[in-house]
């Protein structure tokens, strides 16, 4: 029932009469494994080939997350390394379901997270003393282990080197104070504040669209939001801001403009 005359037609071309695979849970299960196994043996040799015996010549990267609809947390693993003809590649080992049992815990994650990650390995037949380095982008749990436990070299991920360095050129800390470019600071708080202003101030509608449109100065219509820990896209923030001027400009006048009309509290100027 529910099957069009079409579908079965196509059916009858397509499938040979010898085979009738009958799909259920123990082909499926049984499936599944053969493709596991298959390329876990094709990634075992890759490696084989491509690694140099005796010298610490692998990189590992260890890293938790977690599921957004369930919450979920789960371990990941990857493995970088040069090839035989000089090429960096990387391979996921494995990523696993990360819940130890209560009775685990009592001396914190960090000694399941270090079985769990030696029982990756030697699923393809590696060990610690193979790797040299490490990275991560995950807390301080993850980087003692890195570090302390494993006693792998820190190595330092690219993206988060300049994202550190450029922090710290530009001042960035919570206390201002103690900022080493305290004039940097300020204007990054008031590209934050305009930012904010523009995307959510709702009495204004599609007010900044409109302006872009009639200004003609660009497909974008909107202001790119900036968050600290993304510092890396500020270049963005600040180049659409500088082509987006005039309509900033034309955005707070008419703002001022609509609460002296509503009689209303006047707002924050044009913090830049």
């Amino acid at each position: 029932m529910g099957e069009w005359e079409e579908s079965r037609i196509l059916r009858a071309i397509v499938t040979k009469d010898s085979f009738q695979a009958v799909v259920n849970r123990r082909t499926i299960t049984h499936a599944v494994i053969e493709l596991y196994v298959s390329a876990k043996r094709e990634l075992i040799r890759f490696i084989i080939d491509n690694r140099i015996p005796g010298v610490k010549c692998l990189v590992m990267v260890a890293d938790f997350w977690k599921a957004k609809s369930s919450g979920t947390k789960f371990l990941g693993l990857r493995l970088y390394f040069v090839t035989a003809d000089f090429k960096l590649v990387s391979v996921l080992l494995g990523t696993r379901h990360f819940q130890p049992l209560y009775g685990e815990r009592d001396g914190g994650i960090r000694g399941p997270f270090k079985r769990w990650i030696i029982q990756i390995l030697a699923d393809f037949g590696l060990t610690v003393a193979d790797f040299f380095g490490s990275t991560t982008d995950g807390g301080p749990d993850v980087q003692h282990m890195m570090t302390s436990n494993l006693m792998l070299s820190w190595e330092w991920c690219m993206p988060h080197l300049t994202n550190a360095a450029t922090k710290a050129a530009f001042g960035m800390t919570s206390n201002v104070a103690k900022s080493k470019n305290p004039e940097m600071l300020q204007l990054l708080k008031k590209v934050t504040r305009t930012v904010y202003q523009v995307r959510t101030v709702e009495v204004m509608g599609d007010l900044y669209e409109q302006l872009v449109r009639l200004l003609g100065v660009g497909k974008e219509k909107k202001l790119i939001d900036y968050k600290p820990h993304r510092f890396m896209s500020l270049s963005r923030v600040f180049e659409r801001i500088v082509k987006h001027w005039n309509v900033l400009c034309l955005w707070y006048e008419e703002r001022a403009r609509k609460a002296d009309r509503d009689k209303s509290a006047p707002p924050s100027p044009f913090p830049l």
